[in-house]
């Protein structure tokens, strides 16, 4: 199984586009065939490729496009993970 972005893989992610906070919206291809859009809570490049190996695997598993696109907007993260602490107002 390959899943990438730029090189042509099995499961590639299309159309990406992100959000004011950075969270990547795109659609998913298998083998060149729709598989479904998914929007994802946190943000970065290196979580769409995270989110798409993730869609690959349960893909494999006749898990429809739709059901782990639900699951994606119940998560928003790990834990602690991406916290803001402080402003640079608030710090001056």
């Amino acid at each position: 199984i390959t899943f990438g972005i730029e090189n042509k893989s099995d499961w590639m992610a299309a159309n990406i586009s992100y959000d004011s906070k950075g969270c990547g919206k795109f659609d998913v291809y298998n083998h060149g065939n729709f598989f479904g859009s998914f929007r994802l809570g946190i943000p970065g490049k290196h979580n769409i490729l995270n989110s798409l190996c993730s869609i690959a695997c349960a893909g494999i598993f006749n898990i429809k496009g739709e059901v782990i696109a639900d699951s994606f907007k119940e998560f928003s993260g790990t834990h602690r993970r991406l916290k803001k602490k402080e402003s640079l107002m608030e710090l001056q």
